[in-house]
């Protein structure tokens, strides 16, 4: 048998090992192409996950290695993969929160929080950003950080630091950094060729704009 066709037998064979062993968290999964993978993806895993062309589970605890989409609805440790990392929760149930590290080479995902870093050409988390993003587009809803990238956006509201080109968010509690920067709400400082923020008596401010240094609770 040639080294080829192992390989597709233990990804044929494997599941059915599975369902008989009836692993609830298994320390090793092994996916070609969910559902072709070593679990089911109603199944967490603690240890290592290896990832062909796509993986899924709902939990997922310590390394999780692919060349595809590494997806799960919790994601504790280290993601890496050539394409992306997902953290999703598509039935908003409280579920797509990553803590650990996201390194991919095209997209990191969290659909609720982040604590930790991502790095990639695109980062997104929805809520919660309490650590950094690194990249050529980087989102997130409140920043508690570092957003470092050509265009940077936080919907609400921003308590660190935003640098790269185009820079975004919702009040500015701390420092905007690049060539354009806008905030609905100016707290803190602005640095930049253009500097906009909507609530200042003078919205449009070359080089430097200065804020009221506000102090809102905190999400």
């Amino acid at each position: 048998m040639t080294t080829r066709s192992r390989l597709l037998t233990a990804f044929l064979v494997t599941p059915l090992l599975a369902a008989v062993l009836g692993c609830s968290a298994p320390a090793l999964q092994l996916s070609l192409w969910n559902p072709i993978q070593l679990h089911a993806e109603n199944t967490d895993v603690r240890g290592a996950r290896i990832n062909l062309f796509y993986a899924n589970n709902r939990n997922v605890s310590g390394l999780d290695l692919g060349l595809g989409l590494n997806r799960c609805k919790n994601a504790t440790g280290v993601q890496i993969a050539a394409g992306a990392n997902a953290a999703i929760d598509l039935a908003g149930f409280g579920d797509g929160n990553c803590k650990g590290v996201q390194l991919a080479g095209l997209a990191n995902v969290c659909t609720k929080n982040l604590t930790g870093v991502q790095l990639a050409a695109v980062n997104y988390a929805d809520l919660n950003v309490r650590g950094v993003q690194a990249g050529l587009v980087c989102g997130s809803g409140y920043l508690h950080g570092l957003q470092l990238g050509a265009v940077n956006s936080s919907d609400l509201d921003m308590y660190g630091v935003q640098a790269g080109a185009f820079n975004s968010c919702g009040t500015n509690q701390l420092v905007q950094f690049g060539l354009v920067n806008r905030a609905r709400t100016l707290g803190g400082v602005q640095i930049g060729l253009i500097n906009i923020s909507r609530d200042q008596t003078i919205p449009f401010l070359p080089l430097i704009n200065v804020g009221g240094w506000l102090k809102k609770a905190e999400p």
